[in-house]
């Protein structure tokens, strides 16, 4: 019995690894079309278009924004989506860009907020539609009484006039208060405060 020489042997079996021949041996991050997709991920490794595999979210209420661990896929299984970040994937109303209903309890928008419209509350003592001067509902300045401030009056009205700052505190954007003092927010206005003078208004 004749014998193939050797290096015909080799030959066949280096054919057999590069013409995908079942009996070949796989080897790892093989990238046939040169699109820098190595075989395992590219969707068709004999074509340098055709992009790698796209990773899949599972969306369960169909509002084309999935949750969860995605999968990869060369096309989109069903019930899956493209999109990620779905904070409540039972309900198709909640989903990343979804329209916000404020104060409702509900986060449609997946932002991590309801939608509640934050304010900063100032106080107007004599009802004049102008913002005493350290009147901010801040840490600085809770009690607008006894905060050793010499608050201005330049009307002689017995109010602090909104474009009065005699407190030397640094304020530089001249809002009649001071800068180094950030508001407490909150979420709606109070009817008044302790002796029923004066209401705190919402500035935005």
């Amino acid at each position: 019995m004749r014998r193939a020489p050797l290096f015909l042997v080799l030959l066949a079996s280096s054919a057999l690894a590069w013409t995908g021949d079942l009996q070949a041996v796989p080897v790892c991050g093989l990238d046939l079309d040169g699109d820098g997709v190595p075989v395992e991920s590219d969707c068709d490794d004999l074509d340098a278009d055709v992009p790698a595999a796209s990773t899949w979210y599972l969306d369960r209420d169909g509002d084309g924004v999935g949750g969860g661990i995605g999968t990869s896929a060369c096309a989109e299984p069903a019930g899956y989506a493209g999109l990620s970040g779905d904070c409540d994937d039972a309900d198709a109303t909640v989903h990343p860009g979804a329209l916000e209903v404020a104060g409702d309890g509900v986060d449609q928008d997946c932002d991590g907020r309801d939608g509640v419209v934050v304010a900063a509350l100032v106080f107007d003592s004599g009802d004049t539609g102008f913002v005493d001067d350290t009147a901010w509902q801040d840490t600085g300045e809770a009690d607008t009484d006894t905060d050793a401030d010499t608050d201005a009056d330049t009307d002689s009205d017995a109010d602090t006039d909104s474009d009065a700052d005699a407190d030397s505190d640094a304020d530089t954007d001249s809002d009649a208060d001071t800068d180094a003092d950030g508001p407490v927010y909150a979420n709606g206005c109070s009817t008044g405060v302790v002796g029923g003078l004066g209401v705190w208004i919402a500035r935005r």
